[in-house]
């Protein structure tokens, strides 16, 4: 009896595993087709120093400045990558006739590289500026490249003196190997009357994926959350669509 017992119970495990596809290899993940491609951006350089990265600007006022955009405590540090380069982060400040801009730079084993500018306005203005870098690390997730960085960068800005303030927040994934590169994704697109008055904010989440094909970008649109839309289609146009994109370095 036991043995029939035991006869009936491995038959009915083999049968629920065969239903479950667990008697053999399991079915492949069906392949999602990208909805964009992202061109990261080659950055310049190299450059012996800041002066000579200033040089090449040919602006009347240019220097290393961390009062334009600023960097946290955690980030003056410089960090060393799994696949061992050394980064540190460099601010610098430039104007021209038109307007100042706010360039981060990246030493990446004692060679400097610069990433387009990361915040430009008219200085007179009158506006309230702040910019800052909010991270500065490397992706922990099992898989996630040993030579690509992630900075987390805020941007306000009044849009008139005394008036609302644009906020956006966005995410550069940088790949520090022999021919640095760049893309930009961003987060956070926010209006605000003052702290306590939030106006509409749109966000979406951004999250960098390895695949045996390479890197790609998942991002979840996450709407808008107030009501009444002040989004010009230039402001919407700076979130991705929704869905994963690969990405191509140069």
């Amino acid at each position: 009896m036991r043995k029939s017992v035991g006869a009936l119970a491995a038959l009915c495990v083999s049968s629920v595993l065969s239903a479950c596809g667990g008697g053999g290899a399991p079915d492949p993940m069906p392949e999602t087709k990208p909805v964009g491609i992202i061109e990261a951006q080659a950055l310049a350089g190299p450059f012996a120093d800041v002066a000579a990265f200033c040089a090449q600007l040919g602006q009347p006022a240019c220097e290393g400045n961390d009062r334009i955009l600023m960097l946290l405590s955690s980030h003056e540090a410089p960090l060393k990558t799994r696949a061992g380069q050394t980064v540190k982060l460099v601010t610098v400040a430039s104007r021209d006739a038109k307007a100042q801009y706010g360039h981060l730079l990246l030493t990446i084993n004692g060679k400097l590289w610069a990433m387009p500018p990361v915040l430009s306005y008219d200085p007179s203005g009158g506006r309230r500026v702040s910019a800052a870098t909010m991270r500065f690390a490397q992706d922990e997730a099992e898989g996630a490249a040993d030579d690509v960085i992630n900075l987390m960068l805020s941007n306000s800005i009044e849009v008139q003196p005394g008036g609302e303030t644009e906020t956006e927040e966005f995410n550069v994934y940088c790949k520090v190997g022999p021919k640095p590169a760049c893309f930009r994704a961003y987060t956070t697109l926010a209006l605000m009357d003052s702290l306590d008055h939030l106006n509409p904010l749109k966000a979406a989440s951004v999250l960098l994926i390895p695949t045996k094909k390479g890197a790609v970008l998942e991002v979840n649109n996450m709407g808008q959350i107030q009501m009444g839309d002040k989004f010009d289609p230039e402001r919407n146009a700076r979130l991705l669509p929704e869905g994963e994109h690969a990405i191509k370095y140069p």
